[in-house]
């Protein structure tokens, strides 16, 4: 199953609107919320919610089709509530399609984060080699290397033990749409799995080890546990595996 985490919310032939909605942090305000819409029939399609020090501020993206009810009716019972500070209306886009265009920019970790397409990384990646073959792929593996370092700097603020902070690469690099990892860690070997990378997805019938700029930005994570180290490809979706597999070579 997948989901769009940001507020994005596309349903064709349904009639959408949206509420922003300032209130009172505290328990027993979402559900107070809540029954405005449930008692008007409402659905509630997607919410998002973000905490800000003492109050909360909340995205609801309603189905309105075939309601009679109309959108100053809610805004008004919405308004009512004495733990409500504020409220404001989201108009969609077009039919069937809208956005949180309130709140900018995208925020993970408190960090920005800039929404990049397949489409477009399928050109960055596949684009550039086409252009400049192994040059191409010398650059990419270099890029992701510093990618992976500051990664880790990010991570080194998070938690101070190494296993913590596999733990929550792994979650982001599958957050950031990159893949799956799973990582195997023992005395003799250690191995990362990856299943789905994007990256060597566009390589399917190369039938070569495709991955640079993510094999780049592993060396970059481990290379803060381990030192100096040689991440090698052993196994590639693009040569027809199931994954994708990467051994940790000490120097």
């Amino acid at each position: 199953m997948t989901y769009e985490p940001f507020g994005v919310l596309f349903l064709p032939g349904r009639t959408l609107y949206g509420f922003r909605v300032i209130a009172d942090n505290k328990p027993g305000v979402l559900e107070r919320i809540s029954k405005v819409f449930a008692k008007n029939g409402i659905n509630i399609q997607k919410l998002i919610a973000t905490q800000l020090d003492e109050v909360a501020d909340l995205i609801f993206f309603c189905d309105f089709t075939g309601l009679e009810k109309s959108l100053n009716t809610i805004y008004k019972h919405l308004k009512d509530l004495n733990v409500v500070k504020n409220v404001s209306v989201i108009d969609p886009l077009i039919d069937g399609l809208i956005v949180d265009y309130t709140h900018f920019p995208n925020l993970l970790l408190n960090e920005i984060v800039i929404l990049f397409p397949e489409t477009l990384f399928r050109e960055f990646i596949k684009g550039m080699r086409d252009e400049y073959g192994t040059a191409a792929e010398t650059f990419l593996y270099y890029t992701g290397l510093k990618i992976g370092k500051e990664l880790w700097i990010k991570l080194d603020k998070l938690s101070e033990k190494a296993a913590d902070k596999i733990k929550i690469f792994r979650y982001l690099f599958s957050l950031y749409g990159l893949g799956k990892l799973e990582y195997i860690d023992n005395q003799e070997v250690k191995v990362v799995k990856l299943y789905d990378s994007i990256e060597c997805k566009h390589g399917v019938g190369s039938n070569k080890s495709y991955s640079h700029f993510i094999r780049g930005i592993l060396a970059g994570i481990f290379e803060n546990i381990y030192g100096k180290i040689e991440i090698v490809e052993t196994k590639c979706i693009s040569k027809g595996d199931k994954y994708c597999e990467f051994k940790l070579l000490f120097k």
